[in-house]
């Protein structure tokens, strides 16, 4: 990623429905995203230590929530160690939308899993967030885990 595009994702100003200024601040990271929260009524309940084989569409979802929170070990569960060490931390007040999670041209990931989220970067570029995180599977029994997660601004 650039320097650019990565400044670019250092602030988020929200547009959905409400507009936030400022950035959230972490001890460990330089960058934010304000306002990423989860959306919809049909959100999976996410086990630190998942019993059943993880879906591609699970695995997306418990990263995405371990994110929201901060929550290292919810992250593990369901993705590579430091698999969200590229995003920057989430803020309060908008929501990215889970798409969908579709087949993949990649031979390690065959899944992809979307999220989107219309805002404003950084340097004013008002478009839609897209977070993809590539998703494979870690063993036919456990199911799949995410293993890299890309952030793209508007452009």
């Amino acid at each position: 990623m650039t320097t650019t595009r990565a400044q670019g994702m250092t602030c988020a100003v929200a547009a959905i429905g409400l507009v936030l200024t400022g950035c959230a601040t972490q001890p460990d990271r330089d960058t934010s995203l304000p306002g990423a929260q989860e959306t919809g009524t049909g959100m999976p309940d996410c086990s630190l230590e998942p019993t059943d084989h993880v879906t591609a569409e699970l695995a997306s979802h418990c990263v995405y929530k371990g994110w929201l929170a901060n929550d290292e070990r919810l992250i593990e569960a369901y993705g590579a160690p430091d698999v969200t060490s590229n995003l920057p931390f989430a803020g309060d007040g908008a929501s990215f939308d889970f798409k969908d999670c579709s087949p993949s041209d990649g031979p390690i990931d065959p899944v992809v899993c979307t999220w989107t989220t219309e805002a404003v970067s950084g340097d004013g570029t008002e478009g839609i967030f897209v977070m993809r995180m590539h998703v494979g599977v870690e063993t036919e029994a456990d199911g799949y885990r995410v293993n890299k997660i890309e952030l793209e601004p508007p452009s």
